[in-house]
């Protein structure tokens, strides 16, 4: 009654908005954003069938049309889990801010860690019904170590240092006697780490047009 027509995009953007040459009714376009965001979809092979999620380029090409096209009043987002790395978030949430500057972006999530959260405060609204789960463990790094390893198979490997963060020392060197996470691994683990967070921080001070410390304040609040 007057809202017009949505359209959602569920394989490619580029087909779903052929309805343009067709009709002048105003429309709303949905997307849903869950799992990897891969690059290019996987094609079929003789085991597996392709995944009918997005690609990132489809995403991010509907999101310009959006943009754009004058017949499209707003946009729904609709955020499922994402296992996509955050270099990829960081490219949604620029592109979704593009939107949001000339039309109504609303977003919509049952379940956010920092990758849904970031996408949520990027739109013009977020909604999430009240069984909704909000859970932002921070960010960590996941090392196997495979100390004594070569000495139980019975090997000795033999490496070649090229840096001190470069080359196999780190596997050979200390792994192989059973001191641990080395030094320089850690160091640049944390270093790694610690970009990523304040990565976050940034997203979100900029996404609410708030200070990082009170970003940062909000974060250690929370349980």
């Amino acid at each position: 009654e007057g809202l017009g027509e949505t359209v959602e995009v569920k394989m490619d953007p580029i087909s779903k908005l052929v309805w343009r040459s067709i009709t002048r009714k105003p429309t709303h376009l949905h997307i849903t954003l869950k799992g990897s965001l891969p690059i290019m979809r996987r094609p079929r092979g003789l085991f597996s069938v392709p995944s009918s999620d997005l690609t990132l380029p489809q995403v991010l090409g509907a999101l310009s049309r959006a943009e754009k096209d004058p017949l499209i009043e707003s946009v729904i987002i609709t955020v499922k889990p994402l296992s996509c790395r955050f270099a990829k978030v960081e490219e949604l949430v620029q592109a979704i801010r593009s939107v949001r500057s000339v039309k109504k972006v609303t977003a919509y999530f049952q379940i956010g860690a920092e990758a849904e959260i970031a996408i949520a405060t990027a739109c013009t609204e977020a909604y999430c019904p009240p069984s909704a789960r909000v859970s932002l463990s921070g960010f960590y790094s996941r090392y196997t170590l495979l100390s004594g390893l070569a000495d139980t198979i019975g090997i000795e490997p033999e490496v070649f240092q090229r840096g001190l963060y470069k080359g196999g020392h780190s596997f050979a060197g200390e792994w192989q006697d059973g001191k641990g996470l080395p030094n320089e691994v850690r160091e640049r683990s944390e270093g790694l780490r610690d970009s990523q967070r304040q990565s976050f921080i940034s997203l979100i001070s900029e996404n609410l047009q708030i200070s990082k410390e009170q970003v940062s304040e909000i974060l250690k609040a929370g349980p």
